[in-house]
């Protein structure tokens, strides 16, 4: 075989390799951010080493599904208090662009949750 297509094969081996790599950590990343392969990870150990019964899992399960909720309530009064310290900081001419850029955040937010 040739040095020149050697390297052309040796090319396309370290695209295709590379591109699973990035799509698979894309992936991992996606998904752990969103916390849900933290928590179906975390549930899958407790049941595993702690050997939960039915009645235990649906119970612990429940606390996690409360602690998520307070969870989101605390991330989304903390976004209001950071939206409300920056619009003190803003002009009045700037305060409607900051507006839009809250609102197409919060489409985003829920586009993503809903998707779950």
């Amino acid at each position: 075989m040739s040095d020149k297509r050697k390297s052309f094969l040796s090319f396309i081996l370290g695209i295709l390799v590379g591109g699973t790599l990035v799509g698979a950590g894309m992936h991992y990343c996606h998904r752990y951010h969103r916390g849900q392969y933290r928590a179906v990870h975390f549930m899958g150990q407790l049941k595993k080493r702690l050997a939960l019964t039915p009645e235990q899992e649906s119970k612990v399960q429940a606390v996690l599904d409360s602690k998520k909720k307070a969870m989101e309530e605390l991330k989304d009064k903390v976004r209001e208090d950071a939206s409300g310290q920056i619009r003190a900081l803003l002009t009045d001419a700037q305060k409607p662009g900051f507006e839009q850029m809250i609102a197409e955040r919060k489409k985003r937010r829920e586009e993503r949750s809903s998707a779950k």
